[in-house]
């Protein structure tokens, strides 16, 4: 087939034919990458020689056709030596990452040093203005934790215990809090309340407008054409509705 394709295609037939190592399902398969939509195609062929349906993949499509199999086992140890290495490196790197941010922690006294330390170890030294609970904490996220020892810090302190947050270890320092102005709250208190209760006024306005139509349309009271709005998506081109727009509906 890749001889009779090759012409057509203008590539030689030894490119169109490609043999992968012996792979399983999130395998990273070489000039394919990890894809479910492969994998789905491959996992039905049993027997050697069976060919898959053509599905496409980076930079074009392939037919998998099955020339050896190794059923389920235990894999030697040759066999999965570097990917073993690999996880030992990972996990070493991740406890050096947790005892270097342990050390900056306790080594710091304020904000000022723990900036200075972070940056002489070369790691990133980041300052969010006007964080508020429950907000994002530059790359770090979002987390209650987080929330927790920042609300527990005073100015000028730096937490004793980083905090891991996602795969990032993070140690929080406070440069400065503004407390809640509860005068400036008490002025605009009314305006608030006012707003609220606008809010729930203009709520329970429409539930009774929902209710009332619901009842007259079950009784009969309301009947919506449909032929006639059919006739109008037909005969108009859709445009967009501006917000609050309202259309009529054919009563009788």
């Amino acid at each position: 087939m890749a001889q009779e394709l090759a012409t057509e295609a203008n590539m030689n037939p030894q490119d169109m034919v490609k043999e992968t190592p012996f792979i399983k399902p999130g395998d990273d398969v070489p000039n394919i990458g990890s894809s479910q939509q492969f994998e789905a195609v491959v996992e039905p062929l049993n027997n050697i020689g069976d060919v898959g349906p053509q599905t496409g993949v980076k930079g074009g499509f392939a037919i998998p056709m099955l020339i050896d199999k190794k059923e389920p086992r235990i894999p030697d140890f040759e066999e999965v030596k570097a990917k073993v290495a690999e996880a030992v490196k990972r996990e070493k790197a991740r406890e050096q990452l947790a005892q270097i941010a342990k050390d900056l922690a306790s080594s710091v006294k304020s904000p000022a040093d723990l900036k200075a330390a972070a940056e002489k170890a070369g790691f990133e030294a980041a300052t969010e203005e006007g964080y508020k609970l429950g907000g994002t904490l530059g790359k770090a996220g979002t987390s209650p934790a987080l929330d927790e020892t920042i609300y527990s810090l005073k100015t000028g302190e730096v937490a004793k215990t980083p905090l891991k947050v996602g795969d990032n270890w993070v140690v929080l320092g406070v440069t400065n809090r503004k407390e809640a102005d509860l005068a400036e709250f008490a002025q605009q208190r009314d305006q608030l309340m006012q707003t609220m209760l606008s809010a729930r006024q203009n709520q329970v306005f429409e539930d009774y407008v929902v209710t009332v139509q619901r009842r007259m349309m079950q009784q009969g009271k309301i009947k919506i054409y449909q032929d006639v709005l059919a006739s109008i998506d037909e005969a108009e081109p859709e445009i967009a509705t501006p917000p609050g727009s309202q259309f009529p509906i054919p009563v009788k």
